[in-house]
């Protein structure tokens, strides 16, 4: 028996229903924290049949007086419009250990994901940047992010020429994570801290479409792309202060979520990878063993293997 998770979404003159089919683990058990159901610890998430033909509220400018002005964006295709530069977002509480961002053209069998960027490393092609708005981006020092403090990660690679599109003007502008095969692996903790009231012990991981953070992330959303569907992917969110589960959800056109969950690293650090694949068009978010190493390459047949280990510990989500 499958479990069906409905969403409806309201767009310019339609409503449309997005239904998204899992197995059915919440059948096995399930916790309500805070109004949000969880049912099962899982190592691994994978969202599949993702992407669509459709389109968003492109920003193109933004005047002094804050009136933004839009276009529409058409996409298609396999993993749309998660396909375009993404930019990586980390809230604390939170202690980044290791980071390293890989791309590669159409996988094959025996093709290789090079590293593109990577943390800690003097050579790492990789900026950071904090929501507060430093004039230049940051070296993130081996500290633990605290509470409603979030730093966004892009690549090292300016913006020049109109290459980024429109962005905001006087901001920092980077490229993000381009291409629609992409994996991203970290390494971390998400230490209590005791705060409370707003974002307070409420660690999360999240990826966002780079235009957002290139025009606005917070703030006035008819000058963001964010409230039309041009994307954002949470790996792994804690919905309530102090809250130990880390849940996915997918917001695209396409908007699907995971009831369940993956274990809030408290004491000791977890290692994961987020791997999105054209030619399947999935999404996996997946545990590793604290032996795996954060190498200068990995092979498509690798990454299978990795992507096969938990087959029994897998929440699946087929998005329609």
């Amino acid at each position: 028996m499958v479990a069906l998770l409905v969403a409806l979404i309201i767009s310019a003159a339609m409503l449309k229903i997005v239904v998204a089919i899992g197995i059915d683990l919440c059948a096995l058990n399930k916790t309500e924290e805070n109004g949000n159901l969880f049912c099962q610890p899982v190592q691994a998430i994978r969202y599949s049949n993702v992407g669509t033909n459709g389109s968003y509220q492109e920003i193109i400018d933004m005047s002094s007086d804050g009136i933004c002005t839009k276009r529409l964006k058409f996409y298609n295709g396999s993993l749309a419009p998660l396909n375009e530069e993404l930019s990586l977002h980390f809230r604390g509480p939170i202690h980044l250990m290791q980071l390293a961002t890989y791309s590669t053209s159409m996988p094959t069998q025996d093709q290789i994901f090079k590293l593109h960027t990577a943390v800690p490393s003097a050579s790492g092609n990789l900026n950071i940047v904090s929501k507060s708005g430093a004039l230049s981006p940051q070296i993130l020092a081996n500290v633990t992010i605290p509470s409603d403090s979030e730093v966004i990660v892009m690549s090292g690679k300016t913006c020049q020429e109109g290459d980024c599109g429109y962005v905001r003007p006087g901001s920092v502008a980077y490229h993000g994570f381009g291409g629609p095969n992409k994996i991203f692996l970290m390494e971390f903790m998400m230490p209590r801290d005791d705060k409370r009231g707003f974002n307070g012990d409420m660690p999360a991981i999240w990826l966002l479409n780079a235009q957002i953070v290139r025009t606005l992330q917070y703030g006035k959303g008819e000058c963001s792309c964010w409230r039309s569907g041009c994307g954002e992917f949470d790996v792994a969110e804690s919905l309530s202060s102090g809250s130990s589960f880390l849940k996915s959800t997918l917001h695209i056109n396409q908007l699907a979520g995971d009831s369940d969950y993956i274990r809030r690293p408290l004491y000791a650090p977890m290692k994961l990878a987020v791997v999105f694949n054209q030619k399947f068009s999935s999404i996996q978010i997946q545990v590793l063993s604290q032996e795996f190493a954060f190498s200068r390459s990995i092979s498509m047949s690798a990454i299978d293997e990795l992507l096969k280990k938990d087959a029994n510990s897998l929440s699946q989500i087929t998005v329609i």
